[in-house]
């Protein structure tokens, strides 16, 4: 519903969506699983059909929302998600995905 055609840069919330949901909550939940649903969508998108992902390694300050890790828990139920609160995790992980390509 909020991100149906993708995410746009200038995205901001439309009152109209809102008026959709019995609560503030429901509509919370909706955009989180949205937001999920986009995530699980990019693993997928960098995964290849050799690819044996077994452990996702989430950082940032939206790691400690614990609604939108259970719901990539629930999408993507054969890989084990992390939370991390290491530094330059996009070149560690580009680095670990590269680590089988280069053998």
């Amino acid at each position: 519903m909020f991100l149906a055609e993708g995410i746009d840069t200038d995205f901001e919330a439309h009152s109209e969506y809102l008026q959709k949901f019995l609560s503030y909550e429901t509509a919370y939940y909706q955009l989180i699983y949205e937001i999920s649903k986009k995530v699980i969508s990019g693993i997928d998108l960098i995964s290849d059909e050799n690819s044996n992902i077994k452990d996702v390694y989430i950082s940032g300050g939206f790691n400690k929302n614990e609604v939108f890790i259970q719901f990539l828990k629930c999408l993507k139920d054969n890989i084990t998600i992390k939370i991390s609160d290491c530094k330059n995790e996009s070149a560690l992980g580009a680095a670990l995905l590269m680590k089988d390509y280069l053998k």
